[in-house]
Formats: structure tokens, sequence, C-alpha cells
């Protein structure tokens, strides 16, 4: 074996011409997913099959799928940027599309800040429902949080009276 491997040159020129052409058509693909959101949208933009998106997503070739998320991130950046401007800029200024439309693409590209279900940061505490029979007057309801509790002497209780 010689000692200067590098003045063989590359023993697989073909390779390294693969691996520069694959990763240029993922930056391609990466870049029409960024803008369309859809992996059909981007494939038709890019010339590249979906069966291949999906091995590059599988065997996570050349790092595709941290990259592909990072895409995914982009794009939802660009649905929020939407909606931000539909909160901002009249609707008699021209402006298109459909605001359930976008609702629902947000809730799909970021269901854990807008989909109705998502958990809330903070789970609220049961409410319960205290009878007061108060002596002389009528029965209340009073409803509270557990935490909230208000306080009650002891007399306030008594449902005997």
């Amino acid at each position: 074996m010689p000692s200067n491997i590098s003045a063989i040159g590359n023993p697989h020129p073909a390779r390294e011409s693969f691996d520069a052409n694959t990763r240029d058509s993922q930056q391609r693909f990466l870049a029409s997913y960024a803008t369309f959101g859809t992996i059909s949208h981007a494939c038709d933009a890019t010339g590249v099959s979906d069966e291949t998106v999906r091995i590059w997503r599988k065997c996570d070739v050349q790092g595709f799928t941290e990259r592909f998320n990072a895409a995914q991130e982009a794009y939802a950046d660009y649905l929020e940027h939407l909606a931000h401007e539909r909160v901002t800029v009249p609707s008699n200024l021209g402006r298109t599309g459909s605001d359930i439309l976008l609702i629902a693409m947000l809730n799909a590209h970021r269901p854990d800040k807008y989909r109705r279900d998502a958990a809330p940061q903070q789970q609220r505490a049961p409410v319960v429902q205290i009878i007061i029979n108060a002596p002389g007057a009528a029965q209340r309801v009073v409803e509270a949080q557990v935490n909230e509790m208000p306080a009650l002497d002891d007399g306030a209780l008594d449902a005997t009276d």
C-alpha cells in the first residue's frame, strides 16, 4: 500500500460526484418544501421522486432528517407570518386566501400551539360545588377551584339548620 494515498487520487470519483449531486438535490428539494409545505409539491418542483425522499428520510442520507425538520419549521414559520398578516392587514386591501384553511394548516404544522385540544401550559384545578345553608338565608351554591376555596366558618357548612 502506498504511503501517500492522496497522490493516487480519489479511488471512487463517481461516488464523490454522486454525493455532491445527492446533496444538491436534497437542498433543492428542501428549499421547495420550505416554500410549498408538502412533499408532493416539492417533488414536482424539483424532479425528485417521493420514493427518493422516503429513502433520504428513512436512512438519513447525508443528514437529511435534521435538515428536513428545519424545512418543516421554516414552513410553519411562514404560516405564522401569513396569520400575522391576516391580523394586521385589512381584508379590503386585496388579501386573498382562506382564513379557515390557514387555521387548519397552523393546526397541522404547529399543533402544540394552535390546536384547540392541545394541553394547556398549566393544568387547572378541578371545580367543586359547595352548598351553603346560612341561617335565615336562602341556600346558595358556590363554585370554586380547589386551590381557591373560599374561607368558611364552621357554621356555614352546617346543613342541619
